[in-house]
């Protein structure tokens, strides 16, 4: 298991390792009218998409193609890619956690502070890519952004 920590920094959710190096962040950007929100991680840039009914689910996209996407009506978060597809599904019973198949890989735990932005203690499994850790990341952290 990978242990990463993130931290609100201006209007960015950054990810570091337990050797405090950046992973990655989740960056709002203002464009006139709208706000756009997008992942950078292992210098690539990935665009959240808020889309379905009331705008509730998110696409991850690579500008070219979509690589994740979810169903929060069904706690799905789907990796969609042409020779696989991976289906997580996710719980906030304790924190915010991500399984695939039964296995834990993703466990997201918030610790609030008195005065100031909370901070995560994040565990991820060494199989999983740290673009779903952050899209995990900013699901679980959406209404901490806004």
């Amino acid at each position: 298991m990978k242990r990463y920590t993130a931290k609100f920094e201006k209007r960015q959710l950054v990810l570091f390792s337990e050797n405090n190096s950046e992973i990655g962040k989740i960056v709002e950007a203002n464009k006139l009218i709208s706000w756009r929100r997008y992942i950078v991680c292992d210098s690539k840039r990935y665009h959240i998409k808020n889309v379905g009914f009331l705008w509730n689910d998110i696409e991850l996209s690579d500008g070219r193609k979509v690589i994740y996407y979810t169903d929060f009506g069904k706690d799905l978060i789907i990796k969609a890619d042409e020779s696989d597809i991976k289906i997580c599904r996710f719980t906030s019973d304790k924190g915010m956690q991500l399984y695939e198949q039964k296995k834990l890989i993703i466990d997201i735990q918030t610790h609030r502070k008195w005065f100031g932005n909370p901070v995560f203690s994040i565990e991820v499994d060494d199989s999983v890519d740290d673009a779903l850790a952050l899209l995990f990341l900013y699901y679980s952290s959406a209404s901490l952004m806004n």
